[in-house]
């Protein structure tokens, strides 16, 4: 768990992002202000890694502009199962993001 660490969003996931084989199963960044900046980082490496099961962004500031580049990466992820997301204020824009990805990636519940 990294609460509230104050996480850089240009460098946060470089080491996980070097080895997306990693056996991370279980991330958990709340409140960490990741910003879409930072999410659009974390989505590069969802897009690859097949190792982490459960996510956790609660109140990160992402907004729909955030959950779009999220939603890019969870497209192609086949092992995330679980997404928690509470308290970054995505809007209707967000949830329609939301709602195109889970047309295509069916490992969510």
């Amino acid at each position: 768990h990294l609460f509230g660490c104050a996480l850089a969003a240009s460098s946060a996931f470089e080491g996980l992002e070097a080895n997306a084989t990693s056996k991370l199963k279980d991330l958990c960044l709340w409140r960490n202000s990741l910003g879409s900046a930072g999410v659009r980082s974390l989505s590069r490496l969802l897009s690859t890694n097949v190792s982490l099961r459960k996510l956790d962004l609660w109140a990160n500031q992402l907004g729909a502009e955030g959950i779009d580049a999220l939603s890019a990466g969870l497209e192609t992820n086949t092992v995330l199962e679980e997404l928690r997301i509470g308290r970054n204020d995505i809007g209707s824009d967000g949830v329609r993001s939301l709602a195109r990805c889970l047309k295509v990636n069916l490992t969510l519940r």
